[in-house]
């Protein structure tokens, strides 16, 4: 039992040393001045919050859409994305400051947007962007510009 014991506290330094997801940039090129539709930003609340709860228990990524863009184009996609060496409770934190407190503040009134930290990926949209590739990211220009300096 006393063995147990220090090996739970071997572990216990690692867990609450984890390093909290560092803020590496985003991409918010559909922001617009308008504010959100009550149908779009419910549904962008919703994708928030499926997206964010399941993170700790998933395999590091995950993705779902909620909506209708053929009827009322109130569709929101979203997905996330965890680093591969980062799972359970490290992605659920990156996911959770990614998606219900960090993504809406960095675009807001975006109907789209992508935000990037060190352990994970957070993207949502207004047009199915599942299974296809991102070619160009706009913070890069800005990050690679900054990092010249």
């Amino acid at each position: 039992m006393f063995y147990a014991f220090l090996i739970y506290l071997s572990f216990k330094q690692l867990i609450t040393k984890a390093q909290l997801p560092t803020y590496v940039g985003d991409d918010c090129n559909y922001s617009t001045e308008q504010p959100l539709s009550n149908a779009y930003q419910k549904n962008l609340n919703s994708i928030l919050s499926y997206l964010s709860v399941g993170a700790a228990t998933s395999k590091g990524y995950n993705y779902t859409s909620i909506g209708n863009n053929t009827t009322n184009g109130d569709a929101v996609y979203g997905l996330y994305d965890c680093r591969g060496d980062v799972v359970g409770y490290v992605c659920e934190l990156c996911c959770l400051s990614a998606a219900s407190r960090e993504v809406l503040g960095c675009c807001p009134n975006g109907v789209s947007a992508t935000i990037f930290y060190s352990f994970c990926i957070f993207r949502y949209s207004n047009e199915n962007f599942f299974g296809k590739v991102t070619t160009y990211l706009s913070f890069l220009d800005t990050f690679w510009s900054q990092k010249r300096l």
